[in-house]
């Protein structure tokens, strides 16, 4: 279940991860392979799998953060970069946004792939290697920065830009992944891969892709609350 006081994901939201190994011909007991028909479209009767529910969880809570950022904030503040060098609120908010349209397809993909090939499972399911590492590197607090993807720089907000229409923005790009994450019931999200929506040459499964792209969110919403945090300790609201 997700912490939401300190907005972390807890360790019972996944299992150990899959260390690189000789691929084995046996099933693992969190998939059964199935018809395609029969996994073709999920069943709204069979309860959605812990580990997805707290993905849902987690994506509320990142939702209810970043309303918490813009409340009682002048847009001045809201779009005014703490130094040069670093994003503002409304960039980071931005970001995550310019994020979540990248993966939508992404996971859409997989899960179609994952019904044509037949693949059920309700958990508990595991992230690679790969994936466990990245998700390692997101989590808050920020260590490490990263050089970000020229694609994924947000756009220095207009003069008088205010958090409305960002939020909004925000709110439905979350809604969209919620439903996709809804969508993955019945089916072995970690046997299926994604290509890395950051970097083409990295693959990971959807699995971790999905456990990733809310740690990602939980970095930047961090960010973000540091940046508000020092200007209400300079004097500024």
């Amino acid at each position: 279940m997700t912490n939401l006081k300190s907005g972390r994901a807890s360790a019972k939201n996944d299992a150990r991860p899959v260390m690189p190994r000789k691929k084995r011909t046996m099933t693992t007991p969190s998939t059964t392979p199935t018809s395609a028909s029969t996994a073709a479209v999920p069943d709204p009767s069979v309860p959605l799998p812990a580990q997805l529910r707290d993905l849902v969880t987690e994506l509320d809570a990142a939702r209810e953060r970043a309303h918490r950022l813009a409340a009682g904030l002048p847009p001045e503040t809201w779009a005014r970069r703490p130094q040069p060098e670093r994003w503002s609120i409304a960039e980071q908010i931005a970001h995550l946004s310019l994020t979540s349209r990248a993966y939508l397809p992404l996971i859409e993909g997989a899960l179609e792939q994952a019904r044509e090939r037949g693949l059920s499972g309700g958990g508990p399911f595991r992230r690679d290697f790969l994936g466990w590492l990245l998700g390692r590197m997101m989590e808050p607090p920020v260590r490490l920065r990263v050089k970000t993807a020229a694609s994924f720089v947000p756009p220095v907000p207009q003069a008088g830009a205010t958090p409305a229409e960002a939020l909004a923005e925000f709110d439905r790009l979350q809604d969209e992944l919620i439903a996709a994450v809804r969508q993955g019931r019945g089916l072995a999200v970690d046997r299926v891969e994604i290509t890395s929506p950051f970097d083409s040459r990295v693959r990971y499964s959807l699995w971790s892709g999905l456990r990733a792209m809310t740690a990602h969110q939980r970095r930047h919403l961090w960010l973000a609350e540091q940046t508000r945090a020092g200007f209400q300790a300079g004097g500024s609201r």
